[in-house]
């Protein structure tokens, strides 16, 4: 168990967080645990004397285990099961007078997704910039599958109808993980050179500053526009369930 007191992030399209911490007021302590299915009344006794024992209010719940072997993305049969698991959880933590809310658990798959899932729902991986396949986060926010699989997973954890969703800290394309041949391809259209690999990779590292000023520059607005789509999309998925969950970013 990890007991963790964090400032609460802004959340995605805006939030009563978003404000400065002198404004804030103090921060509020929250535990952030995972309880697994196996003797699991045991861990949920555990997890609620130690709120009361550190005066934490509000417990954030792993959706899944974190670095395990189990199935990251996982099929509707086990969702289903999952679910039951995670209510009951749920139902556990408020009936306990502490507040409920979620942290999902993964998004664009954090630091491994096997290859036999990624060829299962058909996801795009972040391309490193030799064309290698990227690691933390390995997953790309343009795909498509992954869009579609996210948006779904989030409408059904909204009926746990959570104070907050944090998205984990996998949410993000560090530059060097920017070479998706899609995102290359609107590179090119828009910067007006070939979209091959090679190409534009010289120019993100090129020796004269200001073609690397605007190569980066597009890039990363290219990149920040894939992770704001996605993010709209996760926050709609949410609210088309209950629109007074608050969507924040781990950190």
């Amino acid at each position: 168990m990890s007991c963790e007191t964090r400032g609460v992030p802004a959340a995605f399209g805006g939030s009563e967080y978003a404000m400065g911490a002198e404004q804030r007021g103090p921060r509020r302590p929250i535990l952030r645990y995972y309880v697994p299915p196996e003797q699991r009344d045991e861990h949920l006794r555990e997890l609620i004397e130690t709120c009361r024992q550190v005066g934490a209010r509000e417990v954030l719940l792993f959706s899944s285990p974190a670095y395990s072997p189990e199935a990251i993305f996982i099929g509707e049969e086990a969702l289903k099961v999952r679910m039951e698991h995670l209510h009951t959880c749920a139902r556990w933590i408020r009936e306990a007078g502490l507040i409920f809310s979620l942290n999902v658990f993964v998004t664009l798959g954090h630091i491994h997704v096997p290859q036999h899932e990624v060829e299962r729902f058909g996801f795009r991986r972040q391309i490193d910039a030799d064309g290698r396949p990227a690691a933390h986060p390995v997953l790309d926010p343009s795909c498509p599958r992954l869009r579609e699989y996210q948006s779904r997973l989030y409408e059904a954890y909204a009926d746990l109808e959570p104070r907050l969703m944090y998205v984990d800290d996998d949410f993000g394309v560090r530059l060097g993980n920017c070479f998706h041949a899609d995102r290359l391809q609107r590179f090119a259209e828009l910067f007006g050179c070939n979209p091959d690999r090679d190409v534009i990779k010289s120019l993100m590292y090129s020796v004269d500053r200001a073609t690397v000023i605007g190569a980066r520059r597009l890039m990363r607005t290219l990149v920040t526009s894939d992770l704001r789509e996605m993010a709209d999309i996760l926050r709609q998925a949410a609210h088309s369930r209950d629109p007074r969950i608050r969507l924040g970013l781990m950190y």
